[in-house]
């Protein structure tokens, strides 16, 4: 190999580097040499052919340093050629990404043969869990979906809110991209507290974002949703899967709870009774006015 000439390092001479370097394709050298690891009748001749490709693929991988440009030598041309010409090996279907129709069939040589040996266990999901019901994921699945799930106005305020909030979030908290990582937690926190002001019920507000983003928009990108509103669909799934729900009160598990339930009965009869005494309150306040 040859010997790179002392230089100082210079824009001008990067540049020569660059442009000699980017001359060579390695990748072409080295699919070649697996071509020939991967023959049926592989031999000593082709043995032999492989030891010259790797010595003339370390000269190719030096010339960035080198500057020595080292043409490929005349005698093995027609041997490079017939192999360049060939189609790759039949595992560049799982390695690269290749189309069936451009690499060889299976044969039995070493990696072709690890795919008899390795069971394929990705699943599919279609294929495990049937359609997919996006319903699953509100508290109230049964509502029509020309329904307002709160009312038109306040519905459409979430949704232009979320919207605004998800594709601004890194410019409204003043949050540069270096920084949006270590205060995402951050950032969607501030989002939810945004809409619950335009709403306080929270399982509520996710209703509307989920009928929006699966079913009206149906959009791929819901980040923002499930990390503000998370919980909520969490427990949706829970009532609509499981039939089961955390009581609002106490947050004991429910089983099978009856229609629209939502608190165990001991905690249902203590709301109940915080009802009455508001009701009662408000109705006191209101003689007083009427006396005074």
């Amino acid at each position: 190999m040859g010997v790179s000439e002392s230089k100082n390092i210079t824009s001008e001479s990067i540049y020569e580097s660059l442009t000699v370097a980017f001359k060579a394709n390695i990748g072409e050298i080295s699919n070649n040499i697996t071509k020939i690891f991967n023959k049926d009748d592989f031999g000593h001749d082709d043995y032999k052919f492989i030891k010259k490709l790797c010595s003339y693929n370390n000269h190719v991988i030096d010339m960035a340093k080198t500057l020595d440009v080292v043409e490929f030598p005349e005698k093995l041309k027609e041997q490079w050629n017939q192999v360049d010409n060939s189609k790759l090996p039949h595992f560049f279907m799982y390695a690269k990404d290749k189309e069936e129709e451009k690499v060889l069939d299976k044969n039995n040589s070493t990696v072709n043969r690890l795919g008899d040996l390795i069971i394929d266990k990705r699943i599919h999901f279609k294929s495990v869990v049937g359609k997919f019901d996006y319903k699953k994921l509100m508290w109230t699945p049964n509502i029509k979906d020309d329904t307002p799930v709160i009312d038109e106005e306040t519905d459409k305020k979430i949704i232009d809110t979320y919207t605004h909030l998800d594709q601004n979030k890194r410019y409204y908290l003043d949050v540069n991209e270096d920084e949006l990582d270590s205060k995402k937690q951050y950032v969607y926190v501030v989002i939810r507290e945004k809409l619950l002001d335009i709403c306080s019920d929270a399982h509520k507000v996710n209703d509307v974002l989920v009928r929006y983003l699966f079913n009206k928009k149906d959009s791929k990108y819901k980040s923002t949703l499930w990390e503000s509103f998370g919980q909520e669909i969490v427990e949706a799934l829970r009532k609509n899967v499981l039939n089961e729900v955390d009581c609002f009160g106490c947050g004991k598990v429910i089983n099978e709870p009856r229609q629209r339930q939502v608190r165990c009965d001991k905690c249902q009869k203590e709301y109940r009774k915080r009802q009455d005494r508001e009701r009662k309150r408000r109705e006191k306040e209101n003689l007083n006015k009427v006396s005074a």
